[in-house]
C-alpha cells in the first residue's frame, strides 16, 4: 500500500508538471485571450443601430411642413418603427453585457481546468464554480489575487451588472454600491453605448492584467 501511494505521488506530481508546461505554452497564444468572435458580434449590433439612425433622418424628411400649432406632430410610421428598434436595441445590448462577461468567466475556468482539471473546492468540481470560487482557486493554485489586480473593480462592476439582468431589469443594492454614480438601486437598468464601451474596454483591461500576473507567478514557480 505505501509502494502504490508512493508511486501515485509521483505520477500526480508528473503529471502535474506536465499540465503547468501545458499551461504556460498556451498563455503565450492567443487560446484563453481571443475575443474575436464577441467583437465582431458587437460591432455587428453597433453597426446596425448607426444604421437605423441614419435610415431614421432619411424617413424623417417626409415628414410634411406643419405650421407652430402643429408642430407635436409625429409621424406615426416613424414612431413605430423607433420603438420598436429601442426595444429590439436593449435586449442587444443586454445580450451582450450578459455574453462578455460568460466569455471571461469560461476562459478562467479553462485556465484552471488546464492547469489541474481535478481541483475541487468542496464538492463542486471547476465547471460547477461560481465567481468566488473561481478566486480561491486562482489563490490556491497559482497565487494569484484576482480582486488585487488592475481594473478589477470594473470587471466585478460587469459581473454585478450580469447577475441584475439575469435575474431581472433593475439596480440592486450591490451594483450600486460597486458604482454608486451610475447606478441607483431600485432603478430599471437602461443600458448605453457609454456603458458598453466603458465596461468591455475596462475588463478587458483587467482580464489582459491577470493573464500577466499568472505568466509571472507560472513563470517564478
Amino acid at each position: 500500500m505505501l509502494k502504490f501511494k508512493i508511486w501515485f505521488s509521483k505520477l500526480f506530481c508528473k503529471e502535474h508538471v506536465l499540465y503547468s508546461k501545458l499551461l504556460k505554452m498556451l498563455l503565450k497564444t492567443t487560446v484563453f485571450n481571443d475575443f474575436s468572435d464577441f467583437d465582431n458580434f458587437k460591432d455587428r449590433i453597433l453597426k446596425e443601430d448607426l444604421r437605423f439612425d441614419s435610415e431614421l433622418v432619411k424617413e424623417d424628411k417626409y415628414i410634411p411642413d406643419m405650421e407652430e400649432s402643429e408642430s407635436d406632430y409625429v409621424n406615426p410610421k416613424i414612431e413605430e418603427v423607433y420603438y420598436g428598434h429601442e426595444s429590439y436595441k436593449k435586449e442587444m445590448f443586454k445580450a451582450l453585457f450578459i455574453l462578455f462577461y460568460s466569455e471571461i468567466e469560461i476562459k478562467l475556468k479553462r485556465i484552471l481546468s488546464t492547469y489541474d482539471w481535478s481541483f475541487q473546492i468542496g464538492k463542486k468540481r471547476i465547471s460547477s464554480f461560481d465567481f468566488p470560487n473561481i478566486v480561491k482557486a486562482f489563490k490556491k493554485l497559482f497565487e494569484v489575487n484576482i480582486k488585487g489586480i488592475e481594473c478589477f473593480f470594473d470587471f466585478d462592476e460587469l459581473r454585478l451588472l450580469n447577475n441584475c439582468l439575469k435575474h431581472g431589469v433593475f439596480v440592486n443594492r450591490k451594483l450600486q454600491g460597486r458604482n454608486p454614480i451610475r447606478w441607483h438601486k431600485g432603478d430599471s437598468i437602461d443600458l448605453t453605448k457609454d456603458d458598453l464601451e466603458r465596461l468591455l474596454t475596462k475588463s478587458k483591461e483587467f482580464y489582459k492584467n491577470l493573464l500577466d500576473e499568472l505568466k509571472k507567478n507560472l513563470a517564478e514557480a
